[in-house]
């Protein structure tokens, strides 16, 4: 990420150098503020914060600007995502809608394009792996 808009870093000190705008929402019984970071042109950075500590615990982007340490980044396909990261795992499901993610164990995990992926995979897992490697990586999240 740019400088400075880091996990446990505080909004506050992002807000001499960027534009943000801020949205309160609810999850789970808790309240959090979302950050949306205008970076640079194109590019967009969500920060989150627990609602009484400001402090960013959560940090995602659908932009390819954010590369990890190992190199992977939006728009990668899991078959790409695994070479870097040989440990991370997919996991795909139909709990709540469809959801597909690749998880490189070490923080950081992409949300993919499920659009990509057969209907069957998400229902009943089967035909996954022949497809999966193909799909691409539309958004990173990094948490603690």
């Amino acid at each position: 990420m740019q400088e400075g808009i880091e996990l446990g870093s505080r909004i506050k000190s992002l807000t001499p150098r960027f534009k943000l705008k801020t949205e309160q929402y609810a999850s789970d019984g808790d309240d959090y503020l979302r950050y949306e970071i205008d970076v640079c042109p194109g590019v967009i950075v969500i920060a989150e914060t627990a609602l009484d500590s400001h402090v960013i615990d959560r940090i995602e982007t659908t932009s390819n600007y954010f590369v990890t340490a190992k190199g992977a980044k939006v728009g990668m396909t899991v078959a790409e995502l695994r070479k870097l990261y040989p440990r991370g795992k997919t996991y795909i499901g139909a709990e709540e809608g469809w959801y597909a993610s690749f998880s490189t164990n070490e923080g950081v995990y992409f949300e993919l394009h499920t659009a990509s992926i057969p209907r069957d995979c998400f229902e009943s897992n089967r035909n996954c792996e022949r497809v999966i490697n193909d799909v691409k990586a539309i958004r990173a999240y990094i948490q603690k």
